[in-house]
């Protein structure tokens, strides 16, 4: 709102009327989502921050409220880049203003059209046509807001379905998150040996395995990748320097798997050496071997 009023824990029941009142106004145009958080997050929460979270931990963006960010060059200039966030009503009531009961007394007093001064119950009149205009009233009033009641209900109802439904996914996604974070994600590398053990085979097996099933093939006794999987950061060599028995030195190379390489093996083994279900098990965002001119493959 543009007008200038920032609410608090000490503001007054003439101010939270005033403001009340002109959200009321702004949201009768087409406005969604008339209140900015930072007019209001100070009636209940000790910190911006803490009322970010609070919001986006109960309540779903672009149904209960927007984000608007600003100044996104501001960084150039030595400043922040700050976003606003935008309630609608109903989140500003159940955010904001029943979580202090002053406060949500002169809520309801505005948007809930409560009036200032007692009104006579219907057995408190006397005429009898006067009575059962009331009686009437009040018995629509009191449909109204029972059915008003049961929306809301049913709303928070299917808000907490869908925040345990999120929650749910978390749990079920964790595992798979926990090994690309930590197996993945990590830049060490096991020997032939060690990844085959680790699927209860030796070495020479998981090189014949991975050989018929097109993915690498041996040249001057190197095991080399095909297109594309080349490409895909799955396999590379170590050099081992070593002593001949006259006292010169010699190297050898020796072949290693990245986590990469390690996770397709695991992969293929568990969908029986079908290439296509495994890398679509694992759903990996590997790029294609991009084939350099006169050659069928490229070495790792």
């Amino acid at each position: 709102m543009k007008n200038n009023i920032v609410l608090s824990k000490s503001s007054s029941n003439e101010d939270l009327k005033r403001y009340f009142t002109g959200v009321l106004e702004l949201s009768k145009s087409d406005n969604k989502f008339p209140i900015n958080l930072d007019e209001v997050w100070p009636l209940v929460y000790n910190s911006r921050s803490d009322a970010m979270k609070a919001l986006r931990k109960n309540f779903f963006e672009n149904e209960d409220y927007v984000t608007v960010g600003q100044n996104p060059h501001g960084r150039e200039k030595g400043q922040f880049a700050k976003t606003d966030y935008f309630l609608s009503l109903s989140c500003l009531e159940y955010f904001i203003a029943r979580k202090v009961r002053p406060v949500f007394e002169v809520y309801r007093k505005v948007f809930h059209k409560v009036a200032e001064t007692p009104i006579l119950a219907s057995y408190q009149i006397e005429d009898p046509i006067e009575r059962a205009k009331k009686w009437i009233e009040e018995q629509e009033e009191r449909k109204k807001l029972e059915l008003q009641y049961q929306e809301q209900q049913i709303l928070i109802e299917q808000k907490d379905a869908r925040l345990e439904l999120q929650k749910k996914e978390l749990r079920e996604a964790a595992p798979k998150v926990t090994f690309y974070d930590d197996v993945l994600q990590s830049t060490d590398t096991m020997t032939t040996t060690q990844v085959a053990k680790s699927i209860g085979m030796d070495a020479n097996k998981l090189n014949r395995r991975l050989r018929d099933i097109g993915i690498q093939f041996r040249q001057s006794g190197m095991w080399m990748l095909r297109a594309p999987y080349c490409q895909w950061n799955l396999h590379g060599t170590r050099t081992q320097t070593f002593t001949h028995s006259d006292g010169t030195t010699g190297t050898s190379q020796y072949t290693v798997w990245s986590m990469r390489g390690y996770r397709l093996i695991h992969a293929l083994n568990a969908n029986g050496w079908n290439i296509r279900k495994a890398i679509k098990s694992i759903n990996p965002d590997w790029p294609g071997c991009q084939k350099k001119e006169g050659k069928e493959a490229c070495a790792v």
